[in-house]
């Protein structure tokens, strides 16, 4: 309780000091608010007006105006204005104005840059996520990078393991790819494409490029439904 007294006497502000662990090699600007059950240690720094609840820090370096709730974050650096709620990221970096979470994976020296969504159950394993790149949720980005301005659907899956390699997996910037596409690694998607949902992908595309899977419907006019 003496380190957290320390920090408490500066000005920051502890919810529920008794419940948290500080190391003595950590740094917590005054205008902070520390709240229950948080563990910050090795040489951490939680820079001006941030909140951080419910969560572990083991050599992170959090910008200004973060919120952190719980969430387990080891050797990452997380910039200013960024939103983190209900994630694991270790070992990589993520930019300012970033939302990130609920139930996400950020790991294996990742990048996510400025103002990206990375949503509930999406997983980023060695990728580089340009800025403003959206996933939303439900997606596994691996051995990639995605250009800007570009948006990840539900249910996406970069296929960058092959039996025996990991492959990679290259979307331009302002690229379209819709729910339950299937990006089959080494690829390459260049700038300003839109790909349709249901898509398996295993060749290289062309930017401006429309691409959906065919399919076949039937059409049901006029059909009646039986109630009884």
């Amino acid at each position: 309780m003496k380190i957290i007294n320390k920090f408490i006497k500066n000005g920051t502000k502890f919810l529920l000091p008794q419940s948290c662990i500080i190391d003595n090699s950590v740094w917590i600007d005054s205008t902070c608010v520390i709240g229950k059950n948080c563990e910050i240690n090795k040489s951490s720094c939680v820079l001006e007006n941030c909140v951080v609840d419910n969560s572990t820090l083991t050599n992170v370096k959090v910008g200004k105006n973060c919120t952190v709730k719980n969430c387990y974050l080891q050797n990452c650096e997380i910039k200013d204005n960024t939103s983190l709620i209900f994630a694991y990221i270790e070992n990589s970096k993520i930019g300012s104005d970033c939302t990130v979470g609920p139930f996400c994976i950020i790991k294996n020296n990742s990048v996510v840059e400025n103002k990206c969504r990375v949503g509930s159950f999406v997983e980023v394993k060695s990728s580089v996520l340009k800025d403003n790149v959206k996933s939303a949720h439900l997606a596994y980005i691996g051995d990639a990078e995605v250009g800007s301005n570009s948006n990840i659907g539900c249910g996406v899956v970069f296929a960058n393991y092959n039996g025996t390699d990991k492959n990679k997996t290259v979307v331009g910037k302002n690229n379209f790819i819709g729910a339950n596409v299937n990006l089959v690694a080494p690829l390459e998607i260049k700038d300003n494409c839109y790909i349709g949902a249901g898509t398996t992908v295993g060749d290289n595309i062309e930017a401006e490029t429309f691409m959906v899977e065919k399919r076949q419907y039937k059409k049901y006019k006029n059909k009646k439904i039986k109630t009884d």
